[in-house]
Parts: structure tokens; sequence; C-alpha cells
């Protein structure tokens, strides 16, 4: 009989010992949030660093582009860093401690350089750089004052694929607006009271800011010949018939053509 309750205690000892540490672990398991962060083409970036605002929370990004943080429930702010990647900052509410999936989260690879970029199905695609040549001339002796201002496009256009929309990254600290070329040039004409007539500006689908000056533009085209084009120091309202021209005119425009 002794030896039998020897048994029986050491198979409840046992078991109590296995569930207390069970309980142990468990209970000292942290709360996580788990995530991974991809490029604009859907690669997984490593080496961002991952954040949790006001705290010392951090991690970096493995070569599968996933990540695990600690962080205290409540309203939980990650933020999203690597250099020549623009920055994204995200925010949960999390209620209860537990490892928490969050949702993908997407960086935009920066441009080396200023500049206007296709966004193609792998890969930037850079658009031709060139200058306007501005020429501004008489009509005949007779009018003197009605002129023509005719802009020269000087450089061979990037040709892109026919599609039903198009994405442009834009990066610039100034104005930059889209035009479609006629005859590979712009003309119009500045009547006696100094107006001028408007030209074609286009008008894009969408602008998403991604910093203070790079954005994603996507817009719908035809076939055709187009320009985004960069100036500084213009009207407020540039081509405006309801005003006249002053100041300095473009200084640089990016060319594509759409077959």
């Amino acid at each position: 009989m002794k030896t039998k309750t020897l048994k029986s205690t050491s198979s409840i000892s046992l078991i109590y010992f296995i569930g207390l540490f069970s309980f142990l672990l468990t209970g000292c398991s942290k709360p996580v949030i788990e995530g991974k962060v991809v490029d604009y083409y859907n690669h997984p970036i490593s080496e961002v660093n991952v954040s949790v605002q006001g705290t010392q929370f951090n991690s970096i990004t493995d070569a599968a582009g996933k990540y695990s943080i600690g962080y205290v429930p409540g309203k939980v702010q990650l933020k999203y860093v690597k250099t020549g990647y623009a920055g994204a900052s995200k925010i949960f509410d999390i209620a209860n401690e537990s490892t928490f999936p969050a949702e993908q989260t997407q960086l935009m690879k920066l441009p080396s350089s200023e500049g206007v970029w296709f966004l193609g199905d792998n890969d930037y695609m850079i658009v031709s750089t060139g200058k306007l040549i501005m020429n501004e001339t008489v009509f005949d002796s007779y009018t003197p004052w009605i002129k023509g201002l005719e802009i020269n496009v000087s450089a061979n256009p990037t040709v892109l694929p026919s599609r039903s929309s198009y994405k442009f990254l834009i990066s610039s600290a100034e104005k930059i607006l889209l035009v479609k070329l006629l005859n590979r040039d712009l003309a119009y004409k500045r009547s006696s009271d100094g107006f001028y007539e408007k030209v074609n500006i286009l008008r894009e689908n969408s602008n998403e800011e991604i910093s203070p000056s790079i954005s994603v533009r996507t817009v719908s085209l035809g076939m055709g010949e187009y320009a985004y084009i960069r100036f500084l120091d213009t009207p407020e309202k540039p081509f405006n018939s309801s005003r006249p021209f002053r100041g300095s005119f473009y200084l640089q425009a990016y060319f594509f053509e759409i077959k």
C-alpha cells in the first residue's frame, strides 16, 4: 500500500509540475505585432526599421520583409523607416495582449534624382528629359500685336505601351503640368490686350502625395505625344485667358508617346 501511494503522489506531482510550467510559459509570452513590408511591386524589403511611437519597442525586417515587435495594448502607432524609401506610419487599436497580425505595409522606393518615372509592370522607367524652346513670332506686319508662342520639343519621347491608365512617379519641388502635344509643339496666340489663349492641359484621375515633393499620379490617355512640363516663377494660373502671362517660362519637360 505504501508503494502504491508513493507512485500516485509522484504522478500527481509530475502532472502538477507540467501544468505549472505550461502556465508560466504561456503567462511569460509577450504580446507582439507581426507583419510584412513590401515595395510597390510587392517585393519584400529587408532591413526596414519598425518602431512603436513613444516607446522603446523596435524591430528590423528580415530577408522576407517580415517583422515581429512588442507593444502595449491600446492605440499603437508603428513607424516604418528605411533610407531610400518614403516612410510610412500605421495606427492599430489593440485591446488585449495577443499576437496581432498587421496588414501588409507598402513603402515607395524614392528616385535618385528629380524627374518623372513611368511605373511599369516590373520596374520604374524614367521619362525622356528635354528642354522647351520658346519662339515668339509676329503673324504679319499689319498686326504686330497678334503673336504666336511656339514651344518646340527637343527630345525623343519615351515610348509607352497602350493601356487603360498610366501611373507616373513625379519627383519635383516645383509645379508640374501634363499637356498633350499637337504636331510636336504647343502654339497659341497673344492678343493686343496681352492675353494668351488656353492650351490643352490634362487633368489626372488621381494624385497621391508620397512626400511634399514626390507624388504618384494616375491618368487615362489615348494614343499621341505628351509632356510633363516643369516650371518656375510662373503665374498662379498659367495659360489662363483672364490675365496676361508674366514671369519666367517653362524650364524643362519630360516627353512620352503612346502608340
